[in-house]
C-alpha cells in the first residue's frame, strides 16, 4: 500500500491502510478477519484521518463507506470519518443518479432505432461490478460506437440534447459532449489500441442491472482489462496507479 498512498505510513497508519484495502474487496459472506475488524474498529481517530488522507486520491470512499455499513463496522468509526466517507457517498449517489437516467435516455433512442452502443468503464461498472451504483464515483458517460458508426452515435447524442463540449479538445478518435444538466459524454469513434482487432473479438452483448429491455455492448474480458491498464498507465505519470481503475 506504501506506493499506492505515494507517501511513507509509520507502522500505526500503514495497518489501518492494509484492512481498509481488504475491506473493501471482501463481501459479508466471506467476511473479515479477527485482526482486520479490530484494526478497523480500534484505530484513532488521527490515525483513521491519516489513513484516509493516504486513500483520497485513490476515489474509493462511497464503496469503503458501504463496506463498513454492510459489515456493521460505522458504529466503530470516528465521527469525522464517518461523516467525509457518508457526504462523499451521498454526493456520488445524487451525481450518478443523473448520469444513469441520462444513460437510460440515450439507451432508449439507441433501441428505438436499432442501433448498439458499447459501453466503457465508470457507467458499466456502476451499474454491473460494483454492490451499488453510488460506490463507484463517475464524471461522465463513456461510450464507443459500433465501428463505423460513429457518425450514427453523434447524431444520437445531438438528437438527445448533447453539444460538443467547449471545456474540451476535440480529439481524431473522440468527442466530449455536454447537456444542459451538465453531463459530460465521451463519445469514442475508436479505441485506438483496438484498432487492428476486428471487431467481432472486441465486445460482446451484456445486460445492465438498472436500465432493462434495451441491447448494450460491452468490451470483452481480455479487451476491458487491456483497455483498463492502458487508461490508469496513461494517468499514471500525474496520478499514479490510482484503485478506482
Amino acid at each position: 500500500a506504501r506506493p499506492l498512498a505515494h507517501r511513507v505510513c509509520s507502522n500505526r497508519v500503514q495497518p489501518l491502510i492494509d484492512s481498509l484495502f481488504a475491506l473493501l474487496v471482501t463481501t459479508p459472506e466471506r467476511g473479515l478477519t479477527a485482526p482486520t475488524r479490530d484494526i478497523i474498529a480500534h484505530s484513532s481517530a488521527d490515525t483513521w484521518q491519516r489513513a484516509l488522507d493516504a486513500l483520497a486520491l485513490h476515489k474509493v470512499f462511497p464503496l469503503l463507506w458501504y463496506r463498513l455499513r454492510e459489515h456493521d463496522l460505522l458504529s466503530m468509526v470516528p465521527a469525522h470519518a464517518q461523516r467525509e466517507l457518508q457526504e462523499l457517498h451521498d454526493e456520488v449517489r445524487s451525481r450518478n443518479a443523473l448520469l444513469m437516467l441520462t444513460l437510460a435516455r440515450i439507451l432508449r433512442m439507441a433501441a428505438s432505432r436499432g442501433e448498439s452502443v458499447l459501453l466503457l468503464k465508470g457507467i458499466l461498472f456502476a451499474d454491473s461490478y460494483y454492490p451499488d451504483f453510488a460506490t463507484r464515483p463517475m464524471s461522465d458517460i463513456d461510450l464507443l460506437a459500433v465501428r463505423g458508426r460513429d457518425d450514427v452515435l453523434f447524431a444520437l447524442l445531438a438528437e438527445a440534447g448533447f453539444r460538443p463540449s467547449l471545456h474540451h479538445s476535440v480529439q481524431y478518435h473522440s468527442i466530449t459532449f455536454m447537456n444542459r444538466e451538465g453531463v459530460f459524454c465521451d463519445a469514442h469513434r475508436t479505441l485506438p489500441m483496438l484498432d487492428s482487432v476486428p471487431w467481432h473479438r472486441v465486445w460482446r452483448e451484456t445486460e445492465l442491472k438498472r436500465v432493462r429491455g434495451v441491447n448494450v455492448l460491452a468490451l470483452e474480458p481480455n479487451a476491458m482489462v487491456a483497455h483498463l491498464v492502458s487508461h490508469m498507465h496513461g494517468h499514471a505519470p500525474e496520478l499514479g496507479f490510482v484503485l478506482l481503475w
